[in-house]
């Protein structure tokens, strides 16, 4: 017998290599972990304690299942040196040609291949993988024996662990999933159920039969009355409309949010169904038990689960209708909507939870077969014997989609519908917090309720604690008071006025539950409970009072990015720098922000120069990191650079005026494609108003458009004999690569695919490359350019990234080349310089930005020797394009509706005035101004910037004082830093804030008029606007030329320009001028007699 070579141990390991896969396996550890924890720390925050649950047992589950890979780990050798006889060893096998392991030739076998495998034969073919897990000697084949289970079944078993483990993640956030997506739907019926005319045919007041009400016409039928009917009816009913309108009636309160309360309904039966039980886990063993081949569990077992969740779906569905025989028994005549009311003799064995179990058996069964599935697939391949039946792989795969989308989507939010029917509640309809406090006021309760019942022996019966519920104690009305005391009145304070809507319905629906949910509870209630709420209450708004300036104070501390300045740098930095790392340009990012930023200084030249610079020092690190292949796709042929050389340094006569006839077709080519990317982009913003899944199949289109252009296309082209000088260059494999072997034969390259199948960084390589001009056919050159041209119109605009530069390169470098070929005869240039060529005419056609694009095209060439050509052909492409229309960034804002203004004032400016476009009505406010008067003008105008006007007795005539800003207006608001008299308290005030309270908000929003707490006796206060003011804002006389004031407003970055008058004796102020007012929608609107300039 020969010996088996031993695989090498620790001892034979190099320590880099085992730290390494240490390193990374700890790595990935923790990496998921703290993903887990940041997951649970927002859950916490949001409040979701029962999907905190639910991820806590999770990660128990987790924890179980690695814990067993770690047994399997630490027993695998002990366990592998079990032996059995070969009689046992070859019975319940998963696989028919198992039982040639009591062949003769198998008994002869001494390298041990026929060890036993987990729930498989082990063959020589898998005897190199085997001694990946053992040390490659198997001391049962001497002695005439079987393994238990061998070494690499148990490593098997470990993969099966985690495949499991990652299915069961997956379809726990599938099944929240899909329920949610269920509910969604029910939110537009309890929308409509709000309706003044849902509520007139469903007045409460009204007298109905109960079959004549749309739940009874429904469920109260012939069929009902039979039990066989009724279960046929029933079963095929869960598939279509299981859920109706009628099961979501309100039964009084029509602000009760049914929405939130069924979601977290539905979160308190997620928290069961994701925990992995012994009894679920004992299920799992039998199935691994049933696989046997022998069994044919294949035909009967993936149809367990979809059995029994069709049996629970049914039984939920002939719940529903007996209720509502119930509520017919009761009496023919109901008054408003019907009622139900669930009970446990309606259940299975009197346990609703019984149900729930069934629900949590089948998703988790579920998830185990496609679990096994997926790891048989991929430890023995798709046709093992597994799944040599094609039967079986259908059926495996079928099932179980069936069954995840019946029980996530339609049995289980059923369920957590039908167990809360009626005139009960679960516990979720408090949300946290009020939870807390419920639960906090029942334990006084019944601490109470003992102490009355010890005094009841020497005191009279009526000085003690009420052991009954007492409608007007308990938290929940009190709570439902408060709810709609703050409708009627504007002062109600946010803590006493943000309880959920969700609690109202409870006084009218009972305060008691039902065994449905638990076992019954009778609440006891305190007489003290409304002075406790209330104070809770009251230190809430206190804390939360102080608890706002200590975070402003401490936020404030960071006196970066707080302004408009110091964001619009920000962004221009990050423009510059995006340009300089995706075309190596470090000057072209810098020239071409400068191109698009209206307020340019010395401080942001520099600040960008130096962002580019690092952009630069960082990219080419990367790219010679990149450069032996350890990034993947990202390192393979995904940096763009250029290599063209000029062949020669001077130019004929012939070769000007080709690159003239360049830059005019340029010119018009692309004044062609900006004109058609406004049609397409206007007719996309159509279809994406309509329906945003329009978004999603206009993206689908067109991805599928562009997939058989590309790979239908090349059938077009024909093949082309490699260059002989190649050698094994010619045809090239992989992604990128001039020579593609697209269907052809060996030694042969298909032209067309070489430029669509491949990177577009590459796609304008094997266009710029300085090669024959036989390298590509003048029919490849037209096909491409055409399919270029028409996809890259239409494909900007939709839901994908995409950008116009590349697509314009291509485009450009195309018809360049092909023009190249076509005047070889009159032009020594290249055909590659050509290619150049004609790239910087369509960007010079299409963007117009010319000094830019000509830094951006030399930088990406590295060739100073065509500069010249580069900017001739910039500069006529731009002057032939202008002339049809302008380029298609400034279309773009233009069709976008931003209130963009060019760096020229429009000619008809020059005739009007400041005063001549002031809009109105102006809204001003005094210095020292009532709440009321505020708080009325925020709410009614949109208005960012109010003036400021100082009145009689703070000054002897009126006069403008300065400009207050919307945002400072609501800071002050809310510091409620008000005086009953109407006087100046600026110092005092400002002792109450900090600068930075009143700076740009960070990540947020800042504060928002929603969140002003006014009570009604505030409103008639006073408070004062001097110190948040500004007292020297920018003004122009009402008579000043439009045009002049548009610069002004331009150069120096305005938001707010106030018009004053030119005479004295009038009011301060004519008007505020904005960026709208010197739109020329805006000026052609009041004086058409204008016209624009073309």
């Amino acid at each position: 017998m020969a010996v088996a070579e031993k695989e090498s141990t620790m001892e034979e390991t190099s320590t880099w290599a085992v730290a390494a896969v240490c390193f990374v396996l700890l790595a990935i550890s923790i990496f998921i972990e703290h993903i887990i924890h940041a997951i649970g720390k927002w859950l916490k925050r949001k409040q979701k304690r029962d999907l905190y649950e639910a991820l806590e047992k999770i990660k128990a589950e987790l924890m179980l299942l690695g814990f067993i890979s770690l047994l399997l780990t630490v027993l695998q050798d002990p366990i592998s040196t079990i032996c059995i006889p070969k009689s046992v060893g070859i019975t319940w096998h998963p696989c028919e040609t198992a039982k040639s392991g009591t062949t003769e030739k198998d008994s002869e076998d001494s390298d041990g291949s026929n060890g036993r495998k987990l729930l498989q034969f082990l063959d020589s073919g898998f005897s190199a993988r085997r001694r990946l897990a053992t040390k490659g000697y198997d001391k049962c084949t001497e002695d005439g024996k079987v393994a238990f289970m061998s070494a690499y079944a148990i490593h098997q078993l470990h993969v099966f662990i985690f495949v499991l483990a990652v299915f069961h993640v997956l379809f726990c956030v599938l099944t929240l999933a899909l329920g949610r997506t269920k509910m969604r739907r029910w939110k537009v019926w309890e929308n409509e159920t709000r309706t003044l005319e849902y509520q007139y045919q469903n007045d409460p007041e009204r007298f109905r039969f109960a079959r004549e009400t749309s739940f009874g016409r429904r469920h109260l039928s012939f069929w009902s009355k039979s039990t066989v009917s009724l279960w046929v009816v029933c079963f095929f009913r869960q598939f279509v409309e299981a859920i109706t309108k009628a099961h979501l009636a309100p039964e009084s309160e029509t602000k009760f949010d049914f929405q939130k309360y069924i979601k977290r309904s539905l979160e308190e039966e997620f928290k069961v169904v994701v925990e992995i039980s012994p009894i679920i886990w004992g299920f799992a063993v039998l199935f691994l038990l049933s696989n046997a081949y022998e069994w044919h569990s294949y035909l009967w077992l993936p149809f367990v689960p979809l059995f029994i969740i069709l049996l629970v779906g049914t039984k939920l569905q002939v719940i529903i209708t007996k209720m509502g025989l119930r509520i017919q028994k009761r009496g023919g005549v109901i008054k408003g909507t019907p009622v139900v009311q669930p009970g446990d003799d309606l259940f299975w064995f009197g346990r609703p939870r019984f149900l729930l179990f069934l629900i949590h058996f089948v998703l988790f069964q579920n998830a185990f077969q496609l679990a096994f599935f997926a790891w048989s697939v991929y430890a023995f391949g798709i046709d093992s014997c597994f799944h040599k039946r094609t039967a079986a792989k259908i059926i495996r795969l079928s099932t179980g989609v069936i069954i995840e989308i019946l029980c996530s989507y339609v049995t289980l939010p059923l369920y957590a519908l039908v167990t809360q029917m009626g005139s009960s509640m679960k516990p979720t309809i408090f949300n946290e917090r009020v939870a807390d406090a419920v639960r906090s006021w029942h334990r006084t309760a019944r601490k109470n309720t003992r102490q009355s019942h010890h005094h009841s022996e020497t005191n009279s019966p009526f000085s003690s604690w009420p052991a009954t519920p007492t409608h007007g104690m308990s938290p929940v009305h009190l709570l439902h008071n408060y709810q709609h005391s703050s409708l009627d009145s504007l002062h109600a304070p946010p803590r006493m006025s943000n309880v959920e809507n969700d609690h109202l319905d409870v006084v009218e629906l009972g305060f008691r539950r039902k065994k449905i949910s638990g076992e019954e509870d009778s609440l006891h209630y305190s007489s003290k409970i409304e002075d406790s709420v209330h104070s809770e209450q009251q230190q809430e708004r206190e804390i939360q009072e102080q608890t706002s300036f200590q975070f402003a104070a401490s936020t404030g501390s960071h006196p970066y990015f707080k302004n408009d300045r110091d964001r619009r740098d920000l962004i221009t930095c990050g423009a510059a720098a995006g340009v300089a790392a995706a075309f190596r340009a470090p000057v072209g990012g810098v020239i071409s922000v400068f191109y698009l930023t209206f307020r340019w200084r010395s401080a942001l030249l520099w600040r960008t120069f130096f962002t580019t610079a690092v952009v630069a020092v960082v990219l080419r690190v990367f790219m010679v990191f990149c450069r032996s292949g350890k990034c993947g796709l990202f390192g393979e042929g995904g940096l763009i650079m250029f290599d063209v050389n000029s062949a020669k340094p001077t130019y004929s006569i012939p070769d000007l005026l080709a690159v003239i006839f360049l830059g005019v077709i340029g010119g018009i080519f692309g004044s062609l494609y900006n004109y058609l990317v406004d049609k397409v982009l206007r007719s996309y913003s159509i279809i994406n108003e309509r329906d945003p899944s329009l978004k999603v199949i206009l993206a689908m289109t067109i991805s599928f458009l562009t997939s058989c252009c590309s790979y239908g296309l090349p059938w077009l082209s024909q093949c082309i004999p490699c260059p002989t000088n190649l050698g094994d260059q010619c045809p090239t494999v992989g992604r990128s690569g001039n020579y593609k072997n697209f269907q052809c034969p060996p030694n042969h390259y298909n032209d067309l695919a070489s430029l669509f199948m491949t990177t577009n960084d590459d796609a304008i390589r094997n266009l710029f490359i300085s090669a024959s001009d036989k390298e590509f056919h003048l029919s490849t050159l037209i096909v491409f350019f055409a399919a270029i041209y028409c996809l890259g119109i239409i494909t900007y605009g939709i839901a994908v990234p995409s950008g116009l530069f590349i697509p314009v390169i291509l485009a450009g470098a195309s018809y360049g080349r092909l023009l190249g070929i076509l005047l070889g005869s009159l032009s020594d240039l290249d055909a590659g310089l050509f290619a150049l060529l004609g790239a910087a005419s369509f960007l010079g056609g299409t963007m117009r930005m010319t000094v830019s694009l000509c830094v951006i095209l030399l930088e990406l060439t590295n060739d100073l020797l065509m500069l010249p050509l580069v900017m001739l052909v910039l500069l006529i492409s731009k002057t032939v394009a202008d002339g049809f229309n302008k380029g298609v960034y400034d279309q773009i804002v233009k069709m976008k509706g931003l209130p963009y203004m060019e760096a020229h004032a429009e000619p008809y400016m020059r005739h009007l005035v400041a005063s001549d476009v002031v809009s109105g009505p102006l809204v001003t406010f005094s210095g020292v101004e009532k709440v009321g008067t505020i708080l009325h003008a925020l709410k009614i105008t949109r208005h960012n910037g109010f003036p400021v006007i100082d009145e009689p007795p703070f000054s002897d005539a009126p006069e403008l004082c300065g400009l207050v800003l919307r945002s400072h207006l609501l800071v002050l608001l809310k510091g409620k830093k008000f005086t009953r008299q109407r006087v100046m308290t600026g110092s005092e005030m400002m002792k109450r804030f900090n600068a930075h309270d009143f700076a740009k908000a960070g990540s947020g929003k800042g504060v928002k008029l929603e969140d002003l707490d006014i009570k009604e006796e505030e409103l008639e206060m006073y408070v004062d606007l001097h110190p948040i003011t500004n007292s020297s804002p920018y003004t122009v006389v009402e008579t000043m030329s439009l045009a002049k004031a548009a610069l002004l407003f331009r150069e120096v970055g305005l938001r707010h320009l106030l018009v004053v008058p030119k005479t004295p004796g009038r009011p301060p102020i004519v008007g505020i001028l904005t960026r709208h007012d010197f739109m020329p929608e805006h000026i052609l609107g009041l004086y058409p007699h204008f016209h624009p300039h073309k």
